[in-house]
């Protein structure tokens, strides 16, 4: 296995998604693996306290919980799915017994029908740690009693485990931008929401914005997405890249829907239907953004938008209007294991070093089934 140390990329990222930086294209070729290798992410220490002492003292950490916690998968539970074996579906055949007796029948004993068979591993791995050094005198001076500096070096814990989550959550955030980069540029099961709407509607709709406060697009977007999840349940070649027939249950399928078109269906429209038919499946989860939303404020341009290289060849994609994913448990996944946590103790300098660290694969498996729907601008016809 091998053990990738690429910090850079997820402190870039860090920087895009908490508003610090623009949004950027960003290279996933070598960070995500697609069903046969397994690229590498990392991180550099990142403390978010802020200690204030005045009469008292004022100890803040980001308390933070991942937006996906259906893809974060621990070691048990993705370990099943590290190499994969897929069987093909089997042919029908004509049963001989019928033609016993007819001319030109000839027996054939101890026929041999072998299954076809796909094999696909992911093989490396993803490995970070985040540390922070305690000095004994230096904090101790600068706390007026023992729970004071207790309370201080909690926080640095809790702020660790946040960490922690937060680049976890990034990780699998660019995960899900890869998939949707690999869905639109090979045009596999991209549901553009507006074009299908204006190929019926009464009245046409031109432009996103319009349509996210427009009650009959939305009611039709709903109808759409929740027909495809029926849809997506039976058998068939059409919702993967690689040919297979593929079925995925509603108890396995995860659906990431855009917080923005989420509320415009609560906004605008009367009916709860949207709401109790999606939020109430197993693998519903609200994202505010895909990639980030940059150095601005979120807007839909930015928080529907996708700009990375490819995974799979390092092809630049840009993507925006994306307001909802559809993707089987097994084709994006960011397998958690080996998480550790170590205390280094330096007695003659007075410091003690704290680390926590995991391994970490973050996955995309493009034979598995996915839907991409998007909400983008369309051209009115020529009068």
């Amino acid at each position: 296995m091998t053990v990738n140390q690429v910090y850079a990329l997820l402190n870039d990222t860090l920087k895009q998604v908490t508003g610090q930086d623009a949004i950027a294209a960003l290279d996933l070729q070598n960070m995500i693996s697609l069903r046969e290798a397994v690229y590498a992410a990392g991180s550099e220490t990142f403390l978010n306290v802020l200690v204030d002492r005045i009469g008292k003292t004022v100890i803040r950490t980001l308390k933070f919980t991942t937006s996906f916690p259906r893809i974060i998968m621990e070691e048990f539970e993705f370990g099943a799915i590290i190499q994969k074996i897929n069987v093909d579906p089997m042919p029908a055949q004509s049963q001989e017994a019928w033609n016993v007796g007819a001319e030109g029948f000839v027996p054939t004993n101890f026929k041999i029908d072998k299954p076809t068979i796909h094999v696909g591993y992911f093989k490396n791995a993803d490995a970070f740690e985040i540390d922070v050094t305690v000095p004994d005198k230096r904090y101790d001076e600068a706390f007026q009693s023992a729970e004071q500096m207790g309370a201080f070096i909690t926080a640095i814990f809790d702020s660790m485990s946040t960490s922690m989550t937060m680049h976890l959550e990034d990780m699998t955030r660019l995960a899900i931008c890869g998939f949707i980069a690999e869905k639109c540029h090979g045009a596999n099961g991209v549901i553009d929401l507006l074009a299908w709407y204006n190929e019926t509607a009464t009245t046409p709709i031109y432009s996103a914005d319009k349509a996210l406060q427009t009650k009959e697009f939305l009611l039709f977007a709903g109808k759409t997405m929740r027909d495809f999840v029926k849809y997506i349940a039976k058998p068939s070649v059409l919702y993967n890249m690689e040919g297979f027939v593929r079925s995925t249950p509603r108890e396995d399928l995860n659906i990431m829907v855009l917080s923005e078109f989420a509320s415009a269906c609560a906004t605008y429209l009367e009916s709860s239907t949207y709401h109790d038919e999606m939020v109430k499946l197993p693998g519903y989860m609200e994202a505010e953004y895909w990639q980030g939303t940059g150095n601005t404020l979120p807007t839909f341009n930015n928080a529907s938008s996708v700009a990375v290289d490819l995974p799979s060849d390092g092809t630049a994609v840009t993507q925006h209007g994306v307001v909802a994913v559809f993707a089987d448990r097994e084709a994006i996944f960011t397998g958690l294991y080996d998480r550790f946590s170590a205390v280094d103790r330096n007695n003659r300098n007075r410091y003690t070093n704290y680390t926590e660290g995991a391994t970490v694969q973050t996955c995309i498996d493009l034979s598995e089934n996915g839907l991409v729907f998007v909400l983008v601008d369309q051209t009115p016809p020529t009068p």
